[in-house]
């Protein structure tokens, strides 16, 4: 059911809540009549409890798992690739790569080497 399939439903309570299950994620979210939205988060099972916990917000989530993508397809590169190589290496959404990239470089966990100017960057794991 999506989510305006049911606004009748919606006309009798302030906050309506959706559970929602992707490939990677559960992730719930609301929509309030008053105040702001619950932003989309992913949900934690924790193994030894099966306690239910909120995780990342699904963007971050997002970046957080296309890092790790990026951090074991890197090392398998026999020289620095750039940017356009990472994204079509890796899949998944091009904005989610750029801003995990993004935080690799800045945490020192990815090389970025280069002239500065647009295109011209190429990338590397920390210990190339």
């Amino acid at each position: 059911m999506a989510f305006s399939d049911h606004t009748a439903l919606f006309g009798a309570v302030d906050t309506e809540f959706f559970l929602c299950r992707s490939e990677k994620y559960r992730t719930l979210q609301s929509i309030q009549r008053y105040g702001k939205d619950l932003v989309e988060v992913t949900l934690a099972l924790e193994g030894d409890t099966s306690i239910v916990t909120l995780g990342l917000p699904r963007s971050q989530a997002d970046v957080a798992a296309a890092s790790d993508v990026i951090l074991d397809w890197l090392p398998e590169q026999h020289e620095p690739v750039d940017e356009q190589a990472i994204k079509a290496g890796v899949g998944g959404r091009a904005e989610d790569a750029e801003k995990g990239l993004r935080l690799l470089v800045r945490d020192g966990r990815v090389v970025r080497t280069g002239a500065g100017r647009r295109g011209s960057y190429v990338y590397s794991g920390s210990s190339f």
